[in-house]
């Protein structure tokens, strides 16, 4: 099991170096001067690229595009949100009890990551209510912790990698996955060490059972995307606003772009021509 850990990171951290790499290269559209306004966030991407809210940037937009059109308009429209139309019917008990017990692992690999932050007093408290929901609340099918007051304070590595400065990194949206990007992904390879403890086929299982519950919550919002004038933008820039939102609210910075100031002298050079 080591062993397989072991070759995930080293895969990730290879796949990192690549993105980075690639999204390293700098310039600046010289015929474009209001072009340097979206660039707030400390990184200068090469001319061509996708420059999107946040600290990502989507450098193989076609690719993305393509497996967009494959996950949204095949997988999703046929298999999984079908497989959440039919778990929506299902008792609300069923599907409380599906939620909570995977937020009682999301609990397990939470405590950790507060850790890392040096937050100690939410770790304490989100392993506390670990052990009562994997006790009292058999195997957390039963938020108890909740009931006492014990409120859920979930963290990701990946937010925690994000308020150490690590940029989200290439954008992906992977067949099968949805949208992500390096950070993300490097962080739900490691959050993801419960399903390393039981064997392959658990955890698989497990993995499409979440998925379908998840998919089930945001039935309500399927608009948002199908009414999207550009689809595969709109779900994008949900995804990295949003994760980069977590960030932001950790850290207490700015969230948005800071108001674009206009080149005066360039604007003198148009009105002369």
């Amino acid at each position: 099991m080591l062993k397989k850990i072991a070759l995930v990171c080293s895969l990730l951290s290879m796949i990192t170096l690549c993105f980075n790499a690639q999204a390293a290269r700098s310039t600046v559209n010289p015929m474009s001067p209001r072009t340097t306004s979206v660039l707030k966030y400390g990184e200068d991407y090469s001319y061509g690229f996708s420059l999107v809210a946040s600290t990502s940037v989507d450098s193989i937009e076609k690719v993305n595009r393509a497996f967009f059109f494959v996950n949204y308009n095949i997988f999703d429209k046929y298999i999984l949100r079908p497989a959440a139309v039919g778990y929506s019917y299902l008792p609300n008990f069923v599907q409380a009890g599906t939620g909570n017990f995977f937020s009682n692992i999301d609990d397990a690999t939470s405590s950790i990551n507060h850790v890392f932050l040096g937050n100690f007093k939410d770790a304490s408290l989100t392993f506390v209510r670990f052990g009562i929901n994997s006790t009292l609340g058999l195997l957390g099918l039963f938020d108890v912790a909740g009931d006492m007051g014990i409120e859920k304070k979930s963290m990701s590595l990946s937010t925690v990698l994000g308020s150490y400065g690590m940029k989200q990194g290439m954008y992906l949206h992977i067949p099968g996955y949805g949208p992500t990007a390096a950070r993300d992904i490097q962080g739900a390879a490691v959050d993801g060490w419960p399903y390393y403890l039981v064997p392959t086929y658990v955890g698989i299982g497990a993995y499409v059972i979440e998925g379908i519950h998840k998919r089930a919550q945001l039935l309500d919002q399927d608009g948002l995307i199908a009414n999207a004038v550009d689809p595969y933008v709109q779900m994008r820039d949900i995804f990295l606003m949003y994760e980069q939102g977590k960030v932001t609210k950790l850290t207490g910075e700015e969230n948005t772009p800071q108001e674009e100031q206009l080149d005066e002298s360039f604007l003198d050079e148009i009105d002369n021509m």
